[in-house]
């Protein structure tokens, strides 16, 4: 410790520009560590730092994931505000909305809705359901036919370009000048036909809701389609957004985009909420950097005006200021450069470090000019020295503790938690050594403070301590007695914690919630988890049954229905597809279990089992 004194009093500026040297590394570390290219912190608000790495469950949630792609959907809903059933308005607004997203967040892989979901059977099988046969084996869109039909009505020039095209064609003028410009304008506009001459846009559209009232109807009673992208009463229309693989689930520029789309849209005629965990994240990531841009400034605040009312110095509030903040960017630096990204629980780090951090210096400090007081003709190498003799061991004892205290927490099985323990354990280490380096080290190089400027001044609150301290000493047994018996009432309490995994943390009045609600109304709403079945002979008839009995089980389970926060709506299984494939699981084959799922696969439908058919998964 002689020695260690001796070199700090020799070199202070030798360890002042060190430390400075790795605050600048540090610092440019956490700059590309943390920070995105948009200016924003790079923040996990998944649930992967919660899974425990050594149970098994985090290997499997990674192997679930590449073979059956990222389970997060985005739920957008789609309702006129009169809450009337939808219009051919309504399914042209849909329309758009599907466009755009496609066309300005590339990052979005498959868009599901009324539009798109394909027939399973039938002569217009693995087409929407829009589409109807027409002569011969061709389908036709009877959707897409009404859009080109009133696209003709309200551009009646059309009906001249094709007419005339038709006119060259039946007389043979195909060596006229004006024969290839005619065809060049008749290919470049839909095909209008001549009996639609003499109808208006309203009869039209009129004819078509007529229609478009009766399928909603009959769509409504398919259990593939009512509760996920058509509500039971089909008022409410779904958009279900799913994320690419190669998107890494569903970051936050692409959250972004979607946010940003959907805030645009014109929503004075159609309602839109949208749900999901990819949007719970993305809000939880928004909140958590406000949290830190609102936190931080105040605790720092705080902490120079605790600082200048106890000291009434100016080195009293600059120098711990400024080695908390060093503390944390050395902290942050290697918390960046051995890959790390803040979550919900390492969000705490900064605050912790401040706050507990702190006191270190403040100790050192407070010691310092106790010296500078009790030798007022010693010189500044003598206070320096007179204060570590004094400081060092009480400090480094304090420190160990706390050490030992955030260390137990690297023991948890959670990455978050474990986390949060290692780094607030460094960082303690950070600010104790440059508390016991750094502080001495720009003590030497300041005069010392004038005898009236000593921390030793008793104020108000030294005479409310004191005449605690004497009080506590007149009585101790019975502050004794009532500390035990305050213990003993929080032990109780302890004892009646309760752990909450409900994911809902945003207040009731929050966008979020209110969407969440709203589709919960509705539809089949936006949260799910995967059963996963592993093993051989998983494509037999007897395990296809068998999923359908889980099935009307868990619709129908009383004691499902009476758990608090817990509704199934659904179940998403291979069983539904192959129903409404074949008409029953009645006599079932494997050779029709391999055929519908072959179909199921051609259709773009949803992938139930793995390519090596050792896995099979359902949705609840």
């Amino acid at each position: 410790m002689n020695g260690a004194v001796r070199f700090l009093i020799r070199a202070p500026k030798l360890i002042i520009a060190v430390t400075l040297l790795l605050t600048a590394v540090f610092f440019w570390q956490a700059q590309q560590g943390l920070w995105s290219e948009s200016g924003g912190l790079r923040l996990d608000t998944s649930f992967e730092p919660f899974i425990s790495r050594d149970s098994g469950a985090f290997s499997l949630f990674k192997t679930v994931r590449q073979v059956f792609g990222n389970e997060d959907v985005l739920v957008i809903a789609l309702q006129r505000r009169d809450t009337q059933p939808p219009t051919a308005d309504t399914l042209q607004y849909l329309q758009r909305l599907s466009d755009q997203i496609q066309q300005d967040v590339p990052q979005v892989g498959r868009l599901t809705s009324l539009l798109t979901v394909p027939q399973l059977s039938g002569p217009c099988a693995g087409k929407s359901h829009w589409h109807e046969p027409v002569a011969g084996s061709v389908c036709e869109s009877v959707w897409h036919r009404y859009q080109q039909d009133l696209a003709c009505l309200q551009h009646p020039e059309w009906f001249v370009s094709a007419q005339l095209a038709d006119s060259f064609l039946d007389e043979g003028l195909d060596e006229d000048p004006d024969f290839e410009q005619s065809v060049a304008v008749a290919d470049a506009v839909p095909f209008c036909a001549p009996e639609l001459l003499g109808t208006t846009p309203e009869q039209l559209k009129a004819e078509f809701d007529r229609l478009l009232h009766e399928r909603l109807s009959r769509l409504a009673q398919d259990p593939l389609i009512s509760g996920d992208v058509l509500s039971a009463d089909f008022s409410t229309l779904a958009l279900l957004v799913q994320f690419s693989p190669n998107s890494g689930g569903a970051p936050h520029t692409v959250q972004r985009q979607l946010m940003s789309l959907l805030e645009k849209a014109d929503q004075s005629v159609i309602r839109l909420a949208s749900a999901g965990a990819s949007r719970n994240e993305y809000q939880s990531s928004q909140i958590m950097q406000t949290d830190i841009v609102t936190i931080l400034p105040f605790s720092f605040m705080l902490i120079i005006l605790s600082l200048y009312w106890s000291f009434k110095s100016i080195r009293g509030v600059v120098i711990p200021v400024t080695v908390v903040l060093i503390g944390l960017i050395w902290t942050f630096g290697l918390f960046s450069w051995w890959g790390e990204r803040l979550n919900l629980v390492t969000i705490v780090l900064a605050p912790s470090l401040i706050s507990v951090g702190s006191a270190y210096i403040i100790h050192v400090l407070n010691q310092f000019f106790i010296e500078a007081k009790a030798h007022p003709v010693a010189s500044r190498e003598t206070v320096v020295r007179q204060t570590l003799e004094q400081i060092s061991m009480p400090l480094m004892v304090t420190a160990l503790t706390t050490l030992a205290g955030f260390s137990a927490l690297m023991t948890s099985a959670l990455p978050a938690v474990s986390d949060l323990g290692l780094y607030a354990s460094v960082g303690i280490l950070c600010i104790a050594v440059l508390s016991l380096l750094f502080v001495p080290a720009v003590l030497l190089l300041l005069p010392l403070p004038a005898p009236e400027s000593h921390v030793l001044q008793d104020s108000w609150l030294d005479h409310w301590l004191k005449k605690s301290a004497s009080l506590v000493a007149a009585q101790s047994k019975r502050f004794t007695r009532v500390w035990i018996l305050v213990g003993i009432i929080a032990f109780g309490g302890l004892l009646q914690v309760k752990v909450n995994s409900d994911t809902s943390s945003f207040p009731e009045s929050s966008p979020v919630s209110q969407d969440l609600r709203f589709i919960e109304q509705h539809l089949a709403g936006s949260s799910s988890f995967r059963v996963i079945l592993s093993g051989d002979g998983l494509l037999t008839s007897h395990t296809f049954r068998g999923l359908d009995k889980v099935e009307s089980w868990l619709l129908h389970a009383p004691e499902l229905q009476k758990l608090d926060g817990v509704r199934i709506d659904k179940m998403y299984s291979p069983v539904a597809y192959l129903k409404a494939y074949r008409g029953s699981l009645d006599n079932l084959s494997h050779d029709e279990i391999q055929h519908g799922l072959a179909q199921l696969r051609a259709y773009n439908g949803p992938l139930f089992v793995s390519p090596d058919q050792q896995m099979m998964q359902f949705s609840v």
